[in-house]
């Protein structure tokens, strides 16, 4: 443990510091910018605000790279397996949409209910608008939309009430 430790001095600690203090600097520069071009142009506000997200997201997990890879001397078999564990996180965390998304396919070749149908899924009942890959968009009576992922039209019972007829 202590040779882990050993090479770290004053001098790697601030100039691990280097990247992040720039990424913090950075992000607060590609904020304000999503900000001002957001006021500016409201019809893309969304965009920018996801896109500035995603940026700064970016930069800090590159920053923290950049700081650890200067504090500690890692090994290849050490970056291969934080490589893998990472892999292995997304994966999971993306498990959902990739069920969602295969869930859309099979709804869009079995049809079960389409685009204007009235039907009652889990309590809720409406008009479809809209059957995308990811997921259904069921607008209610009371004028509310409701998105619903594909997969859970797989798992539960799906009442169509004009099974695609006006």
């Amino acid at each position: 443990m202590t040779e882990f430790f050993a090479n770290i001095d004053l001098s790697r600690i601030l100039l691990a510091a280097l990247p992040i203090v720039i990424a913090a600097w950075l992000s607060r520069y590609v904020n304000g910018e999503a900000e001002r071009l957001s006021a500016r142009y409201i019809r893309h506000r969304h965009w920018l605000m996801n896109t500035s997200a995603i940026l700064r997201f970016t930069l800090y997990s590159i920053a923290a790279f950049l700081a650890a890879t200067t504090l500690f001397h890692f090994s290849q078999e050490a970056l291969l397996a934080s490589a893998g564990a990472i892999a292995l996180t997304f994966s999971l965390a993306f498990q959902d949409l990739a069920s969602s998304f295969v869930a859309g396919i099979t709804l869009l070749i079995d049809r079960p209910f389409q685009v204007g149908d009235r039907v009652e899924f889990k309590g809720m009942y409406g008009d479809i608008t809209e059957i995308g890959l990811r997921a259904v968009r069921l607008q209610t009576l009371d004028d509310n939309t409701i998105s619903i992922p594909n997969n859970q039209f797989l798992k539960e019972a799906v009442s169509s009430a004009n099974a695609g007829a006006l």
